[in-house]
């Protein structure tokens, strides 16, 4: 038996246009890896692009909360990991990590809370029960997978004890 682990949703060369005037990924790209690997994953769900263009719902985010630990430069592999951390009746909670294939490292990452909205009404509503019990079975495999150090973190600038 295999053990849990985080599902691989997308991997990619880093393209020039990608990169800021320090030579790295600048913050606007890192925020669209993450949401390119969020929309393979709804679509893996039921709930991504062909879902939404049905009109019956979709899937919004709420709050992200994105560390940059070490830089990416142009050209060098990436890939994106999903693990969910809860998920209820409409809300989902996951953190998606980042890695420089290229150098072997941990590049970022990216905690989301994101809703289901019924577009009829553009309003919160229960996921439709395929996707639940799909989100469901995911989350049960993850959580016998350790709970990432830096999910649920705030942000200020001093350490409060």
């Amino acid at each position: 038996m295999t053990e849990p682990a985080p599902v691989d949703l997308l991997e990619l060369n880093a393209p020039a246009e990608w990169m800021d005037f320090n030579g790295h990924m600048n913050v606007a790209s890192y925020v669209m890896s993450f949401d390119r690997a969020m929309d393979v994953f709804l679509d893996r769900c039921g709930l991504g692009q062909a879902y939404a263009e049905q009109k019956a719902g979709s899937v919004f985010a709420l709050q992200n909360h994105i560390h940059y630990l070490k830089e990416v430069k142009e050209s060098e592999r990436v890939s994106i990991t999903l693990q969910m951390l809860d998920v209820d009746e409409k809300r989902l909670h996951v953190f998606l990590r980042m890695f420089n294939k290229t150098h072997d490292y941990l590049a970022a990452t990216s905690e989301l809370l994101a809703i289901h909205v019924d577009m009829a009404i553009r309003s919160s509503s229960a996921f439709p029960q395929p996707a639940r019990q799909a989100l469901t079975a995911i989350l049960e495999k993850h959580q016998q997978i350790r709970r990432p150090a830096l999910a649920g973190r705030g942000i200020g600038t001093r350490v409060k004890m």
